[in-house]
């Protein structure tokens, strides 16, 4: 029996495609923390729909407008149905204040994360990009995950974050 509270992995590939905007299988993978193959297989299921796209350069997807309006909402109707709504904006104001506890960054990442799947990779990647370790920056990864705690809450739906790594 899968627990209520897991994400997808429709919805997992769909959030971080949406967060890279184009990205390579590899990358996807990492970032999600799926297997590559579960991440090829979602984003073939997702060029027949029309969400997703083969472009942009050798080995990368791009999320199309209809992929990322699909993650507007499903995310958002992801939080209503789990309630947890508190949680993700417990978790916006600590991004909002991670200047002065940058510690509190990764705590929330793994809360949500404990009823809230696709916030499971913020985990691992954080603790990476804090040790200096890793493909990414630490800005980059907080900026995706304010990025995504804000279309959570409905509050933007921006394009991806052009943050270096």
């Amino acid at each position: 029996m899968t627990s209520p509270h897991l994400t997808d992995i429709h919805l997992q590939v769909l959030t971080y495609l949406s967060l890279l905007g184009e990205t390579t299988l590899d990358e996807l993978s990492y970032v999600s923390e799926l297997p590559e193959s579960d991440c090829e297989a979602e984003l073939m299921d997702m060029a027949v729909v029309g969400t997703a796209k083969w472009g942009n350069g050798p080995d990368a997807w791009v999320v199309t407008d209809a992929g990322r309006a699909e993650h507007a909402t499903k995310v958002h109707d992801e939080m209503s149905r789990l309630g947890v709504e508190d949680d993700v904006r417990r978790a916006y104001g600590v991004l909002a204040s991670a200047t002065e506890d940058r510690d509190a960054v990764p705590e929330a990442a793994a809360q949500l994360a404990s009823r809230m799947r696709r916030f499971a990779g913020y985990t691992h990647r954080l603790a990476a990009a804090a040790a200096g370790q890793g493909p990414e920056s630490w800005e980059r990864v907080v900026g995706q995950l304010h990025t995504d705690l804000a279309i959570t809450l409905g509050e933007s739906s921006p394009g991806p974050r052009s943050l270096q790594c």
